[in-house]
């Protein structure tokens, strides 16, 4: 069975944001035919196409819109990465994005799982400043992955490996006592792959991952 996209469920309560992941698929496929890959650009870029996603889903969704944070106590104008709606659920997403190699032999053999709870610490700590009695909180962390390996067949079997080593290693993504979340992830296909797109220092971007945590409400 193919992994070149997917998504899996660990918490129920994110449940209703299968639809706009899978429109994150529909949204990464139309730009793949481009020959471009939507994967290696910055966070921003990411962002957007999960907001686009989730409006082709029938979704609400909201980039970069004025929040207020709170530090130490104190409230400060801010931003929220991303909003997303599907009545009667919505939440509020501070965002993360990291670049890896694969195989992680080559990448200072560190393997995803540590390198995705380290940034996704970070996207939690961010969460966190957001105002909590407004919308219910998440953290999203991207990890794009590249590779020097140029053949199609080899990256997508690189790339199947590695979900199925993130999907068995749930646990281990999971922090400040979270023990389920949303993972999902997409890759470039065979049709449009092109040894020129993406490629960058002789590399080229495979696919990207997506692990969003739930914040638990406090009180």
């Amino acid at each position: 069975m193919s992994r070149r996209y997917g998504v899996e469920v660990f918490d129920k309560k994110l449940a209703w944001l299968v639809g706009a992941v899978q429109g994150w698929h529909i949204a990464n496929d139309r730009y793949l035919k481009l020959k471009d890959v939507p994967y290696w650009y910055n966070e921003r870029a990411c962002v957007s196409l999960l907001a686009g996603g989730a409006w082709l889903a029938g979704y609400v969704a909201m980039e970069e819109y004025s929040e207020t944070k709170i530090y130490r106590n104190k409230n400060y104008p801010g931003r929220c990465d991303l909003y997303l709606s599907n009545k009667p659920h919505e939440l509020a997403i501070e965002v993360k994005k990291e670049t890896r190699k694969i195989p992680a032999s080559l990448d200072g053999g560190k393997g995803l799982p540590a390198t995705w709870q380290e940034i996704h610490k970070s996207a939690i700590d961010s969460a966190r400043a957001l105002p909590e009695k407004n919308v219910p909180r998440g953290a999203l962390t991207f990890v794009t992955v590249y590779s020097y390996e140029l053949v199609y067949s080899k990256i997508q079997r690189e790339f199947e490996s590695l979900v199925s080593e993130l999907l068995s290693q749930e646990s281990r993504l999971m922090l400040l006592s979270q023990k389920s979340g949303l993972i999902f992830w997409h890759s470039t296909d065979e049709k449009n792959f092109n040894a020129d797109a993406g490629l960058w220092n002789d590399s080229i971007t495979v696919g990207q991952l997506g692990l969003l945590t739930r914040l638990p409400v406090q009180g």
